[in-house]
């Protein structure tokens, strides 16, 4: 009669510790926080939303200052160098990755309202030639105190080859801001420490 004692609370401290396991597993992971890299000594500010972005000028350059794109929402165009290979900012310089800042006028633009944005702006511009648009994961973190969304995904194309883009959005009631950083997929590992500095130093400028 002991030993059957025995066994019912073995069985009973079993279930009860799988039925644990589960709903631990069960449980929403805890959001990760991240800070500005110790060698983003530059800041960058936003001209239509109140954003600014730490970088390491070791590592990256200005290519493109605010409204010299012709897209009306990109303000900001950085490229990732090897420093000690430049001369010039001329063809002669390898582009390891660029990285890019966007800014909307709409407010608290949700996550999945924005990857829609995206995914159908990817999609329309160049039909003929899109070969693959793969998701490669989002999550939300918390980067400088700034709960952001990060979002990784791939685009192929037949005429460019496949780009990696990994990306922070940002929205609130003053409007929405994407830092955007982008790769050929075949040197995102290599790439990809310095891409995620890069976009670790998003801050937001503090009202005056």
């Amino acid at each position: 009669m002991r030993i059957v004692g025995l066994l019912l609370v073995a069985i009973a401290l079993s279930l009860s510790g799988c039925g644990w396991g589960k709903k631990k597993n069960q449980m929403t992971p805890e959001i990760q926080a991240y800070t500005k890299p110790e060698g983003a000594t530059v800041r960058l500010e936003g001209q239509k939303f109140p954003y600014c972005v730490w970088y390491n000028p070791e590592q990256w350059i200005i290519f493109d200052t605010p409204f010299d794109a012709c897209d009306e929402v990109s303000e900001w165009t950085l490229v990732l160098i090897d420093l000690e290979k430049q001369v010039s900012i001329g063809k002669d310089v390898e582009k390891r990755a660029f990285a890019k800042t966007y800014t909307y006028e709409e407010k608290n633009v949700s996550r999945s309202a924005y990857k829609d944005f995206v995914q159908k702006k990817v999609l329309g511009q160049d039909k003929e030639n899109l070969v693959l648009f793969k998701d490669l994961g989002s999550e939300e973190r918390i980067v400088n105190n700034i709960k952001v969304f990060a979002w990784k995904f791939l685009v192929e194309y037949q005429n460019a080859g496949s780009i990696t883009t990994y990306l922070y959005f940002y929205s609130d009631n003053e409007g929405s801001v994407a830092i955007t950083t982008m790769t050929s997929s075949d040197k995102l590992k290599e790439n990809e420490k310095e891409m995620e500095e890069f976009l670790n130093g998003f801050c937001l400028l503090q009202p005056s």
